[in-house]
């Protein structure tokens, strides 16, 4: 109970592999059971709500961090339009959180962080706050393409200033 992990399912109308493609129902499925992708936590009456996705796991000193969970606080602001996050490279933690958005009036950098700070862990708030004047990229499917964002920001580090260290 609370502890995300990735959700399996299994029964009769779940498929038993990809068709024609071995590598890919070799790497999702197991033993009956399909591995979603999707990393969820189950809460004290059983019911289990999604947290987000395992290819979108920010990996900061050891410690996990959902994007989703992160995009969720950041989308409570009023003024925002669209959030993503990414993890940006870091030299002490290995990677950090970088949040990409974009706003219909101007936020001040600190407010969002302030606000993610009330909200979550600290080492879940953002060390990177990067505004956009034009929308995200969006899949065929209209969700936000976080590996076009990925590219596009592969040297965030490089060419952002990261927002100061906080006590744990």
């Amino acid at each position: 109970t609370g502890t995300p992990g990735e959700i399996w399912v299994s029964g009769p109308g779940v498929a038993r592999g990809y068709w024609q493609d071995d590598a890919l129902t070799e790497q999702r499925f197991a033993g009956g059971w399909l591995r979603t992708g999707d990393v969820g936590a189950k809460d004290d009456e059983g019911a289990i709500r999604v947290v987000g996705r395992t290819k979108d796991v920010i990996i900061s000193a050891g410690m996990n961090i959902y994007a989703a969970e992160l995009e969720r606080a950041v989308l409570e602001l009023p003024a925002v339009l669209e959030a993503a996050v990414i993890g940006a490279s870091d030299d002490e933690f290995g990677e950090t959180p970088a949040v990409l958005l974009r706003t219909a009036s101007e936020v001040p950098t600190g407010e969002i962080v302030e606000h993610c700070r009330n909200r979550l862990s600290n080492y879940k708030v953002p060390r990177y706050v990067v505004f956009r004047d034009s929308a995200l990229p969006r899949t065929s499917s209209m969700k936000i393409d976080k590996r076009i964002l990925r590219a596009e920001y592969a040297d965030l580090s490089e060419h952002h200033d990261r927002i100061g260290r906080t006590a744990s």
